[in-house]
């Protein structure tokens, strides 16, 4: 579901497929993943409920990190990024936080701006990976929730 708070895209492929172009993607766009937790695993593993696959990698730009850090100590409720992938049968969807969202949140700049750097090269590695944006055109807030959402890849709800 698209919404003001997330940015998605979807790539084509199986998930294990996706994950791995995305890693290349990132360490090409010099970011490193310094987590990655599998969601399924954990809520099977706990819950014992069978999910699609979805994993979740904690993305950062070390330099901008610093950046954020010293500007201010806060930064670290934002870094890493959650870059969230999940499975969607013969696809993948792909969210991170969105930029807008960033910017209207009243956050002080010196978090906003080494946060708002490390998400556009974060979407230039989502879409080197081979992701297709995905993008409504129909207002967010006109939208009920459990719509279909028309993208390139299909349809979303």
């Amino acid at each position: 579901m698209q919404n003001e708070w997330s940015t998605e895209w979807v790539m084509s492929g199986p998930y294990s497929a996706a994950t791995e172009r995305l890693r290349r993607a990132l360490k090409q766009g010099l970011l490193d993943i310094c987590f990655e937790v599998d969601l399924g695993r954990e809520v099977r593993r706990e819950v014992g409920v069978q999910l699609a696959k979805s994993g979740v990698f904690g993305v950062v730009c070390p330099f901008l990190l610093l950046e954020g850090l010293v500007g201010d100590s806060a930064a670290a409720l934002f870094f890493p990024i959650h870059l969230v992938i999940a499975d969607r049968g013969d696809s993948v969807q792909v969210s991170v936080l969105s930029a807008a969202a960033v910017r209207t949140s009243g956050i002080s700049p010196a978090i906003t701006i080494p946060v708002h750097r490390t998400l556009v090269r974060l979407a230039q590695a989502i879409e080197g990976a081979g992701a297709q944006r995905c993008v409504s055109t129909e207002p967010v807030a006109a939208r009920q929730p459990g719509t279909e959402i028309r993208t390139e890849g299909g349809f979303w709800r």
